[in-house]
């Protein structure tokens, strides 16, 4: 868990991994409304206890969301976290747990009386809304009158008038001086302020452009007007104490952006869109010149575009090989999370993209501890190119990290006699204190057979090992030292009478 784990927390996200793009879109609306949340994708640390850190997040929220899908039901741990919330607000007085709905699934048992927050079927905007509409838990007295039902015709119950006949309006509010996405209570008074004069609950930000206060805003188009009335008669001039310079329908592409591109990078700024899922397939759609969009992406302003970039040429994997050199400048990135994704895109490429070894053998020193295991992940799709990677993979088998330490030898041993090199930094692993890295290092000198021979009096020594695992992995790798290993396991072992 993060360092704030012993802060109560509003809200754990209950779901199935494969429910993973929905948690984390759910969890990303909550926070930007200033909630705070628990999810496993975020707050969940490599190594740690799954058991244990489920229990510490159910003790430390408030109330559970649970999002339902089929997939939900079969998995063997949502059920005890929407029933160990259940327990403590039977009746639902309190409104502890909280389903909501993601795809088409029955609910009974004890789960069928509890009202629902239903998302299946509806847009971004009215998913958004509702959703933060019923968490507040107050009486849902829309905030305009409803047309009044005796002259007018009556709509098919499934079109929602102001999402399905009028698409919303993306528009832009440039504010004189300077914000940083950090400032979220000013940003929050600046868009309530706007929502409060447009009368338009549906306003909702998209993105925060750093230096000078660019907001990025959606709504309805009803409400943009009753803006934009406002600002051309001169009653709006200040927002929040600030003085509004610009209001403005879309967001206009940089200067010699292509269509292509200035879709996509809407499409990658926007952290609330399922970039891993959308964006990838429309990038396929659209085929090679979205990869040199990509390309371009990598050297935008903002972190999130950068890194979703990333993200899309990794699962493009070989058919974006012409972004290896960009995604080694990547590499570079002052953002540790670019840093990272760059490092796992390149992994996904595999040895087709071996020119960036040298680049990823740097990146085995980022002060970032998630940037260095995404380069020894990259390195381990590598093959036999990691070579020139040896010398500092030899240098983390020393790394105050185990797990670093660990999959370094991992790397090596996969190198086979072409790390030969190492064989005296990975004996002197086979005394780490961790078994992890024990196991590791046996393994590697067992997969470099008898080029590492002067190993194999450490490898006997190994067999009084405490752990069972590190004996049976150094009786096979003593197996593939070849006969100088049968030799001196001869004179050690006792002989049969």
């Amino acid at each position: 868990m993060t360092t704030t784990a012993c802060q109560p927390k509003d809200f754990f996200i209950s779901y199935n991994h494969r429910d993973s793009a929905w948690a984390e879109w759910i969890a990303w609306q909550l926070e930007n409304d200033g909630y705070s949340t628990i999810i496993q994708a975020w707050d969940f640390k490599v190594g740690s206890n799954f058991v244990l850190e489920m229990d510490r997040g159910l003790r430390q929220a408030r109330r559970v969301i649970a999002v339902l899908s089929p997939q939900y039901f079969e998995s063997n741990f949502t059920p005890p976290e929407w029933a160990a919330i259940f327990v403590k607000d039977p009746h639902g007085t309190s409104g502890k747990l909280i389903p909501v709905r993601i795809q088409e699934v029955p609910l009974d048992g004890l789960l069928s009386p509890i009202v629902y927050v239903d998302l299946v079927g509806k847009d971004e905007v009215t998913a958004r809304n509702d959703l933060l509409a019923n968490l507040k838990q107050e009486r849902a007295k829309p905030m305009r009158a409803p047309s009044f039902p005796g002259t007018q015709q009556p709509l098919f119950p499934g079109l929602n008038p102001d999402t399905d006949t009028k698409p919303p309006v993306e528009f832009r509010a440039v504010i004189t001086g300077t914000v940083s996405e950090r400032d979220t209570d000013l940003i929050k008074a600046i868009v309530e302020h706007l929502r409060k004069i447009s009368e338009d609950a549906s306003l909702t930000l998209l993105e925060v452009r750093k230096g000078s206060v660019v907001l990025l805003l959606q709504c309805s188009r009803e409400g943009f007007e009753r803006l934009r009335r406002l600002y051309d008669a001169g009653l709006m001039n200040t927002i929040a104490g600030f003085q509004l310079k610009e209001l403005k329908i879309g967001d206009e592409p940089a200067e010699g952006t292509t269509p292509v591109s200035a879709m996509l990078l809407r499409m990658l700024r926007n952290e609330s869109f399922p970039v891993r899922d959308n964006t990838f397939l429309d990038v396929k759609k659209i085929g090679p010149s979205a990869v040199l969009s990509l390309i371009a992406a990598l050297r935008d302003e903002n972190e999130r575009a950068r890194g979703a970039a990333a993200e899309v040429l990794g699962r493009l994997g070989t058919a974006a090989l012409d972004a290896v050199p960009a995604l080694i400048a990547a590499l570079g990135d002052r953002n540790e999370q670019v840093r990272r994704t760059a490092a796992e895109a390149l992994g996904r490429m595999g040895p087709a993209a071996h020119d960036a070894v040298p680049a990823l053998a740097a990146a085995l020193q980022d002060q970032a501890e998630q940037v260095r295991r995404a380069a020894v992940y990259a390195l381990e799709q590598m093959g036999p190119a990691t070579q020139e990677a040896v010398p500092a993979l030899i240098a983390l088998l020393q790394d105050q990290e185990q797990w670093v330490r660990g999959a370094a030898a991992v790397v090596l041993g996969q190198m086979g006699r072409a790390a030969h090199e190492a064989v005296p930094a990975l004996i002197a692993a086979l005394q780490d204190q961790a078994e992890q890295v024990r196991s590791a290092a046996v393994n590697a000198l067992g997969q470099m057979g008898p080029a590492a021979q002067e190993a194999v009096p450490a490898l006997i020594a190994l067999l009084r090992d405490q752990e069972q695992t590190v004996r049976s992995e150094a009786m096979k790798a003593l197996g593939r030292m070849g006969p100088a290993a049968e030799e001196q396991l001869r004179r050690v072992l006792p002989r049969k009478n």
